[in-house]
């Protein structure tokens, strides 16, 4: 007679459970590593930006006759400037340099001295300046005040008093303030007679004061 074999269930412990277990852990150690290169990699994406983060201090300028003046300086010692003349935009209809047209010109050093403003129409113009880095990108734009080209105005101001003050011994203040941009303008000096140069065209306020 043949014996008889039960039937049951049969449980495996041997090398196939621990190849498994070595697969996982396998598995963990990539993730482990590829985690790891990521945050590396990140922490040189921050590094490096911040290494280019920008240094150019406030944009000003000059108008010397025919010629604008643009200064500014940087402290990064590793790049070159691009600088911008910007037209067409309104500061009346709330627009900004960064709304206008840019004309560029690269790898320029400070101070520069643009002729060329003489030469364009009437209207509202600023500077740009950005940093261009040895090992590529670039700074933002830094951007000068608003010139209002051919656009200001002398002024005049005399004032009569209703009093009996003699208006050459006395002392005559004045100030305008408003336009677009916001300005103050402020003079001082005696006689009764206020003279305000280079005024943008816009609405003001007058305050004047004569102290006999």
């Amino acid at each position: 007679m043949r014996p008889r074999c039960k039937r049951g269930r049969i449980k495996v412990v041997g090398g196939d459970t621990n190849d498994g277990e070595m697969t996982k852990q396998k598995q963990l150690i990539m993730k482990s590593l590829l985690t790891n290169t990521l945050i590396f990699f990140l922490l040189l994406v921050n590094i490096n930006l911040f290494a280019q983060s920008r240094e150019i201090d406030t944009v000003t300028y000059e108008l010397t006759g025919s010629d604008c003046i643009v200064t500014w300086t940087s402290d990064c010692t590793n790049c070159t400037y691009d600088l911008a003349r910007i037209s067409d935009f309104d500061p009346e209809q709330g627009e900004t340099p960064e709304d206008g047209t840019f004309t560029i010109y690269y790898n320029i050093s400070s101070p520069y001295y643009d002729s060329v403003i003489s030469q364009q129409p009437p209207g509202y113009y600023a500077y740009g300046v950005r940093e261009v880095y040895s090992g590529g990108g670039s700074s933002e734009w830094v951007y000068s005040e608003i010139i209002p080209w051919l656009l200001w105005h002398n002024v005049s101001i005399s004032v009569v008093p209703q009093c009996n003050i003699d208006t050459q011994d006395s002392l005559f203040v004045a100030s305008l303030k408003g336009g677009t941009p916001y300005s103050e303008f402020y003079w001082e000096g005696n006689g009764g007679y206020a003279f305000f140069g280079n005024i943008p065209g816009g609405i003001y306020n007058l305050y004047a004061e004569l102290q006999g």
